[in-house]
């Protein structure tokens, strides 16, 4: 009875008063998230940036996949296009996988014009020299590229992949190099990298369940010619049941990329779900994107 007594006191205009104040408090005290548009050029280098990564972390799983397919070992994993982007790619007709088993060379060839699942066309040829398993301690694969195109980008450039294990693992450390990496516009206009990084391949019993994790740094020129560097701060995970649904950016991590004279900018990848969402941070102020094909 008191309380009801109180509020029928309140309830002329020293109520409307004491739930105004109530408000303000309450609003005051929690936390406010800020919403601030970033500068057009620092979106269009965060997307660029996860073009130029994607495109070579596609040509690394190329060459692991292609390596796996044509696996006949007792302890080969059975590659369908449930569980291999490359699988899934040839429903359409292409690419050609020859393998020469002699002198242990795949090349995936793409030919003039192939369109994959999601729509994303490539040419050319994909080479690649093994010297064991991806998965055999100390196995070697090397990666070279042929006149080979993205979507109209030509991307060029080696890759070696060596398995720094002693012993047969279920987590395989992977020393991953990037020797000579270039994307080149049809306009001419290019962007460039280089590095050495540290790449653990968790296996699952079924391919689809495989996931990568990257660390590491890298170096490299951006299409308008400015040089910068990117740190992975927080492991890059790519899934590849991800991939098969076409998305080839990593869906964890987070990578801090630094540019002369100007604030670094951080790129958040998630929480390990398979979407194309990243959170871009400059200067405390943060956007949500989509990274495109």
């Amino acid at each position: 009875m008191k309380s009801n007594h109180f509020v029928t006191r309140l309830s002329l205009p020293y109520f409307s008063l004491f739930l105004a104040a109530c408000m303000f408090f309450f609003t005051a005290c929690e936390p406010q998230e800020q919403i601030v548009e970033l500068a057009e050029e620092e979106v269009e280098m965060v997307l660029l940036e996860a073009e130029v990564e994607e495109s070579f972390e596609d040509v690394s799983q190329i060459g692991i996949e292609a390596v796996e397919m044509t696996d006949r070992s007792a302890s080969a994993r059975t590659m369908t296009s449930s569980n291999s982007f490359l699988t899934l790619t040839q429903n359409s007709g292409c690419p050609t996988i020859t393998h020469d088993s002699v002198n242990k060379v795949i090349t995936v060839d793409f030919g003039t014009s192939c369109t994959g699942p999601n729509g994303v066309v490539r040419s050319g040829k994909v080479i690649v020299t093994y010297t064991k398993r991806l998965y055999i301690p100390g196995a070697v694969l090397n990666i070279s590229l042929d006149n080979y195109t993205v979507n109209g980008k030509q991307i060029e450039g080696s890759k070696t992949i060596k398995n720094m294990m002693s012993s047969f693992q279920d987590n395989i450390s992977l020393r991953v190099t990037l020797q000579g990496g270039k994307i080149t516009c049809p306009d001419s206009t290019f962007a460039t990298r280089d590095f050495t990084r540290t790449r653990t391949w968790v296996r699952g019993a079924n391919p689809l369940q495989d996931e990568f994790h990257v660390d590491g740094g890298i170096m490299g020129q951006r299409f308008n010619g400015n040089q910068y560097s990117c740190n992975i701060i927080s492991t890059l995970i790519y899934k590849r049941k991800c991939r098969i649904q076409g998305i080839h950016i990593p869906v964890q991590g987070i990578k801090l990329i630094k540019r002369t004279g100007k604030p670094n900018v951080l790129v958040d990848f998630g929480d390990g779900q398979c979407d194309k969402l990243v959170t871009v941070t400059v200067n405390g102020s943060s956007q949500v994107i989509t990274i495109g094909n």
